[in-house]
């Protein structure tokens, strides 16, 4: 993984590639990168989490704190159930298939490589050897 950055916390790719965040109104996109910054601090994909609390870091008030959450679980970005004491607990679930990713919540995904997703490597042509070329003729 390369970052420009020390300090930082990932988003999948797929929210973004998927269309799915241009969909989402800001009250959303916050408290969506709010809950993957708490999962990344954590390092856990399973969070419990007070409304006051996600509030605190999200910004929003009550009224769009609540309707973000429902349209996030509409998107299959996480599941959530109300615990004890206003607390809530979110499962991040992977964008593609809308439930949680295989295994244990405290077991980083393992990134797979899907060959080139239509950008060069690295900004660049790859080695002319590894190039499929077509001859047209008339």
């Amino acid at each position: 993984m390369t970052t420009m950055f020390t300090k930082f916390f990932g988003v999948p790719q797929s929210v973004i590639r998927s269309g799915t965040w241009a969909k989402m109104k800001p009250t959303e996109q916050s408290f969506y990168i709010c809950l993957l910054h708490e999962s990344e601090r954590c390092s856990t994909r399973e969070l419990r989490r007070t409304d006051k609390k996600m509030r605190e870091l999200s910004g929003l008030s009550s009224r769009s704190f609540c309707n973000a959450r429902k349209k996030l679980q509409e998107r299959g970005l996480f599941l959530c159930e109300r615990g004890i004491g206003n607390a809530y607990l979110y499962t991040l679930c992977d964008p593609e298939t809308g439930r949680p990713w295989p295994g244990s919540p405290k077991q980083r995904v393992p990134y797979v490589n899907k060959l080139n997703h239509g950008c060069p490597l690295g900004g660049q042509s790859p080695p002319a050897s590894s190039q499929n070329s077509v001859s047209v003729s008339d």
